[in-house]
């Protein structure tokens, strides 16, 4: 993903969430090899997320799913551990399609 598309897909995923009532704590998280696209909060819950985005021409690749998911949680962990926060958290994907950037789905992993 190119870095116009990267901006314009994180753009899309944080409106997705602010417009259901999701607080945006953190965007670009990194800590060595770990790294998540957006962490935001609700209902008691840190929520970690990954993004997904397919340009128009391209359809989004589900085969790598089972990695990226494998990835967040592995960087979950690693936010958890760094922050000492021993709370509830969920993980999720969300696929942007398109330069009109449109949240296709967002599903918890």
């Amino acid at each position: 993903m190119n870095h116009k598309h990267r901006r314009g897909a994180l753009k899309a995923a944080r409106l997705y969430l602010e417009m259901r009532g999701h607080k945006l704590l953190e965007q670009g998280w990194s800590s060595g090899r770990h790294k998540i696209d957006l962490i935001a909060a609700k209902d008691n819950l840190i929520e970690f997320v990954c993004i997904n985005y397919a340009a128009e021409n391209e359809a989004i690749d589900i085969t790598e799913n089972a990695e990226r998911i494998s990835r967040l949680k592995e960087a979950q962990l690693a936010w958890t551990t760094d922050n000492r926060y021993q709370g509830h958290t969920k993980c999720w994907i969300i696929e942007v399609y398109g330069d009109g950037y449109a949240v296709l789905s967002f599903n918890e992993v």
